[in-house]
């Protein structure tokens, strides 16, 4: 599984582009339809890029039957009263994973996407769902973790993209970095 920084970034591009030029009345505002179905979209498109299984809404741990979850102290003020204790955990439903199933040897990239349409949501969102893509990262050893807000990737070409060895979080543009 020797895939590189710049080939994901290649792959997502590819795999958003395809999903904009397909599926417009999936992604269009007016027509409000739910992220679930933007993810399932998108994770088909991703799976044509990839060599490893695409999952939406993977809740997993290995090949036992525990539910994937990570310590509530991640998510420290983006938990409602609603929201389960599993353990001091919470429960958790990545929107797309890209992994081997079965373990955390292959557990290559994971994505939380929102559409960004509602204004007063948009840093609350993206702020909760960085805290977890964190978590994701260093529970489950994925190497990589990215943000997708569609408006701002439609408006400006840009995701939030998180290393696991760095921890690092940034925008980063899909520009050529060869």
């Amino acid at each position: 599984m020797d895939i590189t920084e710049i080939e994901i970034k290649t792959n997502l591009k590819n795999a958003l582009d395809d999903l904009i030029n397909n599926d417009k009345d999936l992604i269009e505002e007016k027509w409000d339809v739910h992220e679930r179905a933007i993810t399932h979209k998108l994770g088909c498109y991703l799976q044509k890029y990839f060599d490893l299984s695409v999952d939406c809404e993977y809740n997993r741990k290995g090949i036992s039957k525990n539910i994937k979850e990570i310590p509530r102290k991640y998510l420290k003020d983006c938990l409602s009263k609603e929201d389960k204790d599993v353990n001091g955990s919470k429960n958790i439903y990545p929107d797309i994973i890209i992994h081997k199933r079965g373990n955390n040897d292959h557990n290559l990239l994971a994505i939380e996407f929102k559409k960004g349409f509602k204004e007063n949501d948009r840093a609350k969102d993206e702020k909760c769902d960085t805290k977890k893509l964190n978590a994701i990262v260093k529970e489950y050893e994925y190497k990589y973790a990215i943000f997708i807000d569609l408006k701002r990737y439609l408006e400006k070409d840009e995701v939030k993209f998180i290393k696991s060895n760095k921890h690092n979080k940034r925008w980063c543009k899909f520009v050529d970095e060869t």
